[in-house]
């Protein structure tokens, strides 16, 4: 779960912990003067509702907005249409760091989002969501791999891309490979004249590209965030 504290157009601090460990944000959610909290969520239906519980226990006067995927976003003289035919079922942090994107760039954009999953989605230069596609992020992937074999154990942001000479090594680079290839090759079918990567492995990702020479990604830490406070605004 990633969190952030703001007045106004400054953020005040910021972070990063599981759903398990929740609780390192009563200390702040005490001291806060909180107005609001504004929630994108997209796991399972559970957590929404300890996370509800939660924030109605340590901060039970300020109201709690969870966010969901609309038809389409318009703020003054900017529009986000959403692709989906079941507008809805685009997930919503999807939705959000497509958002988020539209105050950093107006023309046509890719946001790529490399969290648990990595997401790829394409907006043309009118605001059209033209899709987008899903595919298991670095940490599925080495997961999956180690599940499947002898439990080879490795930190991908620790080893390079290249042939390796033992085990840890060559899985290293396949994952690296497979992991970089697949963006590549997601991008490589459409045109687009800015790319926006987020989530956490977003420097990971940024580094390997820019290393191929054939994208020049801008990195934007927040851009769920960011769109989180603009669907609400």
């Amino acid at each position: 779960m990633k969190w952030r504290f703001r007045t106004g157009e400054h953020v005040i601090s910021r972070g990063v912990c599981s759903y398990r460990d929740i609780d390192v944000l009563v200390p702040a959610l005490k001291s806060a003067d909180l107005h609001s909290v504004l929630v994108s969520c997209v796991a399972d239906a559970s957590v929404e509702i300890r996370l509800t519980e939660f924030l109605g226990r340590h901060a039970p006067e300020v109201p709690v907005r969870f966010a969901a995927s609309m038809p389409a976003f318009v703020l003054g003289e900017t529009r986000l249409i959403n692709a989906y035919s079941n507008p809805a079922s685009l997930g919503v942090d999807r939705w959000l760091a497509m958002i988020g994107a539209l105050q950093v760039v107006r023309s046509n954009f890719c946001v790529v989002d490399c969290g648990t999953a990595i997401t790829a989605d394409f907006v043309d230069a009118g605001g059209s969501h033209l899709g987008g596609y899903i595919a298991p992020g670095l940490g599925l992937l080495v997961r999956a791999l180690g599940a499947g074999t002898a439990k080879v154990r490795f930190d991908p942001q620790l080893c390079d891309a290249g042939p390796g000479s033992d085990t840890q090594a060559c899985v290293a680079g396949g994952v690296i490979n497979m992991f970089v290839g697949g963006v590549l090759a997601m991008l490589a079918r459409h045109s687009f004249a800015n790319l926006l990567v987020t989530g956490g492995d977003a420097p990971f990702l940024v580094q390997s590209m820019v290393s191929t020479g054939a994208y020049a990604p801008v990195h934007c830490e927040d851009l769920v965030l960011d769109g989180l406070k603009l669907h609400f605004a």
